[in-house]
Formats: structure tokens, C-alpha cells, sequence
């Protein structure tokens, strides 16, 4: 992978690439090639991706949800401290992070009481 002429080619393997854009507008910034053999990728289909986890919901959609946020916003934050953002991930242990982060919100979130829910009269 390679993100600009002045830069060194980074070895990947077994990583995913551009996972922001299933959150975010995203704008590809590098350039994927296989140095010497095969490279096999796969390309999904954001719009759609976003629709088949609406459509089904649940605590999938509310972590999912939350994950986006949190990687975008994390994302923006990196830019705005002046790092040069690419198509790879951050690193691992950013994405972990944000991923235990993610579920911590979705179960506080899942067992929250509903607003709209009458309340019990305390007297």
C-alpha cells in the first residue's frame, strides 16, 4: 500500500482497508497493489450494507451505530492534530479500543429505561 509517491510502501496483510466509508464520506488516499503474487480483496457495497443492518436492528444496529460515530470522530480528532490520514485502519489497538468502547455505550444504552416509559409514582 502506498499513499503517495514520497512515501515508503507499508506491507499489509489481513487487514481491512477504507472502513470508515461505511460510516462517512469517504475519499480513497493511497493505492493497493500486490508486489509480488496475489492479492485478493473483497469490495462491499456501503449503501447497502447500511440498509440490511437498519432493516434488521437490534442491538447489531446500536452498536454498529455507535462504532461509526466513535471511529469517525476519533478519525476527525487525528486530522485536526495534523495526522495524514489514510486508507488503512488505525491501528490495532485504536480499533479495539474503540470497538470495547462501543459495546459499553450499546449495553448502557440497551438497558436503559425507555422516556417515554410511565414512572412509578414514588410515594
Amino acid at each position: 500500500y502506498v499513499m503517495r509517491r514520497d512515501t515508503e510502501a507499508t506491507r499489509i496483510c489481513d487487514q481491512q482497508l477504507c472502513v470508515a466509508c461505511l460510516w462517512a464520506e469517504w475519499h480513497h488516499r493511497g493505492r493497493l497493489s500486490a508486489g509480488q503474487g496475489m492479492c485478493y480483496f473483497i469490495k462491499v457495497n456501503c449503501d447497502s450494507f447500511g440498509q440490511v443492518v437498519l432493516k434488521y436492528g437490534g442491538p447489531l444496529y446500536r452498536y454498529l451505530q455507535i462504532y461509526g460515530i466513535l471511529l469517525v470522530s476519533e478519525i476527525e480528532w487525528l486530522q485536526e492534530d495534523g495526522f495524514l490520514m489514510s486508507d488503512l485502519n488505525l491501528d490495532e489497538e485504536q480499533m479495539t479500543s474503540l470497538s470495547a468502547q462501543a459495546e459499553r455505550f450499546a449495553n448502557l444504552v440497551a438497558v436503559a429505561p425507555s422516556p417515554t416509559a410511565p414512572k412509578e409514582n414514588a410515594l
